[in-house]
């Protein structure tokens, strides 16, 4: 049975962003090709399993979802490493705790891998790599300097990464990230969002504006 670990610090309704909404479309695939899944998600605003399983819309038993702790500690200078460092312990813990995925393949979305790259076959996905982009003030410099170290770590320990298209393999390629680890899939909109007629879907008489 195939199974695999989807870890990730927020989720579509629960969670909002991009990669919330990428956390999301990823679990929905995934159950949908036939794996069993284990999601590990942070423990917000008094949500317990079956509510955030409720939420997802994903009322299937190839879901096992776990809900741990996440301390804040963004009064810290480099307050989000530390908080992902802890919060990935506890994910650590909490699939041991999981017989059936304690030798599964792991999603790792954000920085939510640094106490499992060394122990696990992690896959991680940073998404847009903004540690390595132009940045606009001194803070954001320096904060980007401060995240390029566990950046560098995770890609160091991990199975492999992934890359959302050309514009971030360059940008991997430019910070010195190998590309032998990495799989390449370009970033793309779902099939629902497709429209075949455009007439039918524009009012009557007049065309599409934008």
């Amino acid at each position: 049975m195939k199974r695999i670990v989807l870890v990730t610090d927020g989720i579509t309704p629960h969670v909002t962003g991009g990669m919330q909404r990428h956390s999301k479309n990823l679990l929905d695939l995934l159950l949908k090709l036939g794996w069993q899944v284990l999601l590990i998600h942070p423990r917000i605003d008094g949500l317990n399993e079956s509510e955030v399983k409720a939420g997802l819309n994903a009322q299937t038993d190839a879901l096992t979802i776990s809900l741990v702790g996440w301390k804040k500690y963004s009064w810290l200078p480099g307050g989000y490493i530390l908080e992902n460092w802890v919060f990935s312990r506890m994910c650590k813990n909490e699939i041991s705790r999981n017989s059936e995925y304690r030798s599964a393949p792991v999603i790792s979305k954000g920085m939510t891998g640094l106490a499992l790259v060394k122990s696990r076959n992690v896959w991680i996905n940073l998404h847009g790599y903004e540690m390595y982009q132009k940045q606009f003030s001194l803070l954001g410099s320096l904060q980007s300097l401060m995240l390029r170290l566990p950046v560098m770590y995770l890609h160091r320990f991990a199975q492999g990464y992934f890359s959302y298209g050309k514009g971030i393999t360059r940008i991997c390629e430019k910070a010195g990230i190998s590309r032998s680890k990495q799989i390449e899939i370009p970033g793309a909109v779902d099939e629902s969002w497709i429209v075949e007629d455009i007439l039918a879907k524009a009012p009557s008489g007049s065309g599409l504006n934008f």
